[in-house]
């Protein structure tokens, strides 16, 4: 009786420990389900539904958030509204045993970010501790991002799936360059001057600042009085594009989109872990905060009070390098991109008519959806060698037009600010898709172009002065010394994120 009375506690005590372990994989089963039934929601919900984009939106996030509350109560995690986060000590070894392998690296790629995103200005973080050469590597640097890497980001505007960003057409990399107008290349020779200053900090402000003024013109403009005295409002969004949220399987492909996500939130909170530990501080936590089923963003959890302990330079290198490692992966998918191109052009991207301009010569002529086989007799086989054909087009040329659906010929008339002429179309890249390569290379293509966007507008808006930004902190540890200067920059900065967002809250 004695030796049976323990294996009896034994077992009362195993049955006592299995029960929670039993709920444990439950909830973690109930989550994942949840998880993939809300993967196949928002798939559905974007590819099948012809509802206006800005309902299907608003629809994804209360989707998202009641996901997101479902998923956090489940596996018992902090959160509220949607957004809950994910952690563990798991990649807490990855980030030390990086971090001992090329301190030196690490620490150059970090100040080549402090220059890249400040400028001329960074001298005020860096000194004479870095390098003459190291200045001048990053200001080229800032140069080829301005002139090369942003119009390549046109390529990752066509994964877009709206409307007006569809219709912005594609500047084709280096091609944008041909036939500018004199105020353009003037514009283009300011961006680079206040880039090379200021850094891409600079250029990201000046950028929203550009932006927030078009919409405020805009906004005089489309109240118009008509002669009998009536006001009338022409929706906002139909004449710019705004901000927007970028959602994958919403607002950009699911697969490609979580794939750019997955690889900008990585190399961007991994880096700071890696300049913290070379600065000898702990890594506490690591893990990713998720939106529902969408990951917002990955978190690397620091002893923040060793930080704030550390000098001005080390404290610098740990906020700079996550965004030194966006631009590090910005120039690497560049590279990737670039050698990709000629067979997606060549193989699987058509022009097709997205639709026509009213007031012009195509209006209501040539069918949405027709394919634009050639142009001024040149073969068209992307938007790029539209722009070639389209080059000499001047108000008042004949332009003749062969489409899948007819050929046509009309007279170009003039638009303001440009000495071209236009017949009123607006073109987009159709992907044909009719075999297993051309899948796997498109899909390829999806994701170095969405990457290389991303990664550069991740990059630059982690410079502005907002709360829980790097740039943030980087202007209050060294740029800004007195905090209300960088509070009121922060302000402006929201006041015109908001301005910036009035087209697409206006109705697609």
């Amino acid at each position: 009786m004695v030796k049976k009375n323990p294996k009896s506690k034994k077992k009362v005590r195993s049955a006592k420990n299995t029960k929670p372990i039993k709920v444990s994989v439950y909830r973690h089963i109930a989550s994942i389900s949840v998880a993939i039934l809300a993967f196949v929601y928002l798939y559905v919900l974007y590819i099948t539904s012809t509802v206006n984009p800005l309902i299907r939106i608003v629809f994804g996030i209360i989707s998202l958030i009641l996901i997101g509350m479902i998923i956090s109560r489940l596996e018992s995690v902090e959160g509220s509204y949607g957004v809950y986060l994910i952690g563990s000590k798991r990649g807490i070894s990855t980030i030390n045993a990086l971090a001992k392998k090329n301190k030196k690296f690490w620490k150059a790629m970090a100040e080549w970010g402090i220059i890249l995103g400040f400028g001329f200005l960074s001298f005020l973080i860096l000194g004479k501790k870095t390098s003459k050469k190291a200045y001048i590597f990053g200001l080229i640097s800032i140069i080829v991002t301005v002139l090369l890497v942003v119009p390549f980001t046109s390529n990752g505007l066509q994964f877009i799936k709206l409307p007006q960003f569809q219709a912005l057409g594609y500047m084709g990399g280096l091609s944008m360059f041909s036939n500018m107008s004199i105020a353009q290349t003037l514009f283009i020779i300011v961006t680079v001057v206040i880039t090379l200053i200021f850094g891409l900090s600079g250029y990201i402000f000046f950028a929203l600042l550009m932006g927030s003024y078009k919409v405020l013109l805009s906004v005089v403009k489309i109240i118009t009085v008509s002669m009998n005295g009536a006001v009338s409002l022409t929706p906002l969004s139909h004449n710019l594009p705004g901000v927007l949220p970028v959602i994958p399987g919403l607002t950009i492909p699911l697969i490609s989109g979580l794939a750019a996500f997955v690889i900008i939130i990585i190399i961007h909170e991994f880096s700071h872990g890696i300049l913290s530990v070379i600065a000898k501080v702990k890594i506490k936590k690591v893990g990713l905060l998720v939106f529902g089923v969408i990951p917002l963003g990955a978190f690397v959890e620091p002893d923040e009070k060793k930080i704030t302990k550390l000098n001005k330079m080390d404290q610098n290198r740990i906020y700079s390098a996550g965004v030194a490692a966006n631009f590090v992966a910005m120039f690497v998918f560049l590279i990737l991109l670039i050698a990709i191109l000629p067979y997606i052009n060549n193989n699987i991207l058509k022009v097709v008519v997205a639709g026509t301009i009213p007031g012009y010569a195509a209006q209501n002529v040539i069918m949405p959806g027709s394919e634009i086989l050639f142009w001024n007799s040149h073969k068209i086989t992307n938007l790029a060698s539209l722009s070639t054909a389209s080059a000499s087009d001047i108000p008042g040329s004949t332009v003749n037009v062969v489409t899948n659906k007819g050929s046509y010929s009309f007279i170009a008339k003039a638009a303001k600010n440009t000495s071209r002429g236009f017949i009123g179309v607006s073109l987009s890249e159709k992907p044909i898709v009719n075999s297993f390569n051309k899948s796997v290379m498109y899909f390829l293509y999806s994701v170095f172009a969405l990457t290389l966007m991303l990664n550069f507008l991740i990059g630059v808006i982690n410079l502005l002065p907002l709360p829980m930004l790097d740039g943030w902190r980087i202007y209050k540890t060294t740029i800004v010394k007195r905090t209300w200067i960088t509070k009121v920059l922060g302000v402006l900065v929201i006041v015109i994120l908001i301005i910036i967002s009035l087209p697409w809250l206006g109705g697609l």
